[in-house]
Parts: C-alpha cells; sequence; structure tokens
C-alpha cells in the first residue's frame, strides 16, 4: 500500500521540474503526507494543467505571465470560481515545492475569488431534474432483472442503477458515494453513513436515511450476493 501511494504520487508530478519534483515527493510520498492523497492529486493535477499550458509558451517556470496567460485561456472554458479555485490550488503546491515568493499569486487567486463570489453560479443548463435520474436508475435495475442474475452485465447494471439511486435519495459528493462499503449501510435504520475521509469538510461522518424501495432494492442485491 505505500509503494503503490509512493508510486501515484511520483507519477503525479512526473511532468514538473526536477527540484520541484523531489521537493513533492518528500512531503506527499510517505506513510503520514501532509495532505491526504484526494487533495494531492487535485492540487498536483492543476499545477501539472499550468506547467503544461505554460511550456506551450516557452515558460518553464511559475511566473506572472504564465499565470496570466493561463487564466486569460481559462476564462474562455469555465467559471470565475473555478478559477480561484486553480489559482489556489496552485498556490498551495507551489509554497510547497518551490522556494519562490508567491504573494503575487496569493493575491491573484483572492481577487479571482471576490470577483467569484459576486458572480452567480450559473449550472441550471446542466442540471438533470432528480426525479428523471431516479426514473433511469430504476429503468436501468428493471432492465437488470430482466437479464437475470447469472450475466456479469446484468451484475453491473444492477449496480449502477442502485448507485444512482441511492446517490439521488441520500445525495453525497462523488468520492463519498463511490466509497460506501457494506458496513456503510444500515437496512434497519435505512441509513447510508459517509465516512469523514470522504466528505467536503473531511472531519466528520454524514449519515444521510432513504426510503423503503432503496432498502427493498438494497437488501434484494445483498440476498443475490449472498448466493454466489
Amino acid at each position: 500500500m505505500v509503494s503503490n501511494h509512493f508510486d501515484r504520487v511520483t507519477r503525479q508530478c512526473a511532468s514538473w521540474p526536477l527540484a520541484w519534483q523531489t521537493e513533492w515527493i518528500g512531503l506527499m510520498g510517505t506513510v503520514r503526507p501532509r495532505w491526504k492523497p484526494v487533495t494531492q492529486t487535485q492540487n498536483a493535477g492543476v499545477m501539472t494543467r499550468y506547467l503544461k499550458h505554460a511550456a506551450d509558451y516557452g515558460i518553464n517556470d511559475l511566473t506572472v505571465d504564465g499565470i496570466v496567460g493561463w487564466v486569460e485561456t481559462l476564462q474562455d472554458q469555465v467559471s470565475p470560481h473555478t478559477v480561484a479555485g486553480y489559482l489556489w490550488a496552485i498556490w498551495k503546491v507551489g509554497r510547497q515545492v518551490t522556494n519562490l515568493d508567491l504573494q503575487w499569486l496569493y493575491d491573484a487567486a483572492a481577487a479571482v475569488k471576490r470577483e467569484a463570489t459576486a458572480t452567480p453560479k450559473k449550472k441550471e443548463g446542466r442540471i438533470v431534474h432528480s426525479e428523471h435520474i431516479l426514473q433511469f436508475a430504476f429503468e436501468t435495475i428493471a432492465g437488470a432483472l430482466e437479464m437475470g442474475p447469472s450475466s456479469w452485465k446484468a451484475t453491473q447494471l444492477y449496480r449502477d442503477g442502485l448507485l444512482l439511486a441511492l446517490g439521488t435519495v441520500a445525495p453525497e459528493r462523488r468520492r463519498g458515494l463511490t466509497a460506501i462499503r457494506i458496513p456503510d449501510l444500515d437496512l434497519q435504520a435505512r441509513t447510508v453513513t459517509y465516512p469523514p475521509d470522504m466528505t467536503k469538510s473531511g472531519r466528520q461522518a454524514i449519515v444521510r436515511s432513504y426510503p423503503q424501495i432503496i432498502r427493498d432494492l438494497l437488501a434484494l442485491c445483498a440476498n443475490v450476493l449472498a448466493t454466489l
């Protein structure tokens, strides 16, 4: 497990300047890393994206020109909220792996954050109503049941539909949903517990309830698994 973690951290920064790689691996590729793995991955990914864009313009460092050029490109692709998050991520990584004075980057991230706060998020065009998602989930499960339990494809469809249904009625961030384990599901109380390290705060578990129909589908799944 430790070796896998070290290898993952090493891959994440493989395209960075060598001195940055050494610092990053020293901080993150340990048994007790400074940040939890999901934070490492997110922030390292942003830094890698910035360096790739900067390299296209002959910039191989963390510079004002590099950041300005990248932000100008991002403005046509993502919201100010996302741009602010990217700048914070680069600042967090940069202050760990370089000796540069990055006060200018901190100030830029704060300025974009203020702009983002004054800019309403517009996601309505990309949001599907929960009723439609739930209907699709139930139709997926029904299709799986028609195929029969002996088919691996049916098993996958049932799993996907059940996860969609559970995520709709007991919502949590994607990493929380994908981290659910059988002990996290209480069929008697009809609750699912999302562990602290999979929630947004990372500090406390979140317990959500679900309706009887989801409980019945989970129970059916458990009964099938017991026969395998």
